[in-house]
């Protein structure tokens, strides 16, 4: 079956229900590619919320 690392089925009266695909498949190799690629990796440093500029207190 090529089974490696973790499978995901349910069973149903009797019947095992596998996922045709995996949602998010592939995504932490392309987060490594992109984060060895760019300078500034995986963050997107400070991003300012109306909560912060309108109702936040100092």
């Amino acid at each position: 079956m090529g089974l490696v690392d973790e499978v995901e089925g349910r069973v149903r009266d009797g019947v095992l229900i596998t996922p045709l695909h995996t949602p998010r498949a592939g995504w932490a190799e392309a987060a490594q590619r992109l984060a060895a690629e760019d300078d500034q990796g995986l963050l997107l440093g400070h991003v300012a919320t109306r909560f912060e500029d309108d109702e936040w207190q100092w």
